[in-house]
């Protein structure tokens, strides 16, 4: 009897450990003509989502670093990173998630065709996402967090 109780209050704890463990989704939406290349074309757009310990040596460094030196430009605040196309004109598509415990922060990086007068770098803390999704919008403009008055 004694051993059930055991296993039943290893079970509860298992769930809760769970539960309370939703990972954070990053979600991008593409809109038209946030990339276009020298022809005009709108090409896909590549982002580079970063775990990060700690926020300062991303807000820092230059994307060009960040490319060419990510090891040495973010050193131990890079928990893992990860690079992905997102296709013209596409809307919220999955693509990260995180756990919270295993990092603060997420960065951003966007690699656009012509970077003028862009925006190319976001990041955000962790805990201070609600309903563990952050959607980002990739616009003319650059890379914004969406709110509901952003196309």
């Amino acid at each position: 009897m004694m051993i059930l109780k055991y296993l039943l209050m290893a079970i509860i704890i298992a769930l809760f450990s769970t539960a309370c463990s939703t990972p954070i989704q990053v979600i991008v939406s593409n809109y038209e003509d946030s990339n276009l290349n020298n022809r005009g074309d709108n090409v896909p757009i590549t982002l580079i989502v970063y775990q990060l310990k700690d926020s300062k040596k991303f807000e820092y460094a230059s994307p060009k670093d960040l490319i060419s030196r990510e090891s040495v430009a973010l050193g131990r605040d890079k928990i893992d990173s990860i690079k992905i196309q997102v296709p013209p004109n596409e809307k919220e598509i999955l693509v990260a998630e995180f756990n919270e415990k295993e990092g603060d922060y997420i960065g951003i990086l966007a690699l656009f065709s012509n970077i003028k007068g862009k925006k190319q770098k976001f990041y955000k803390k962790l805990n201070s996402v609600f309903e563990n999704i952050i959607k980002i919008n990739i616009t003319k403009n650059g890379i914004t967090e969406f709110d509901d008055n952003t196309k």
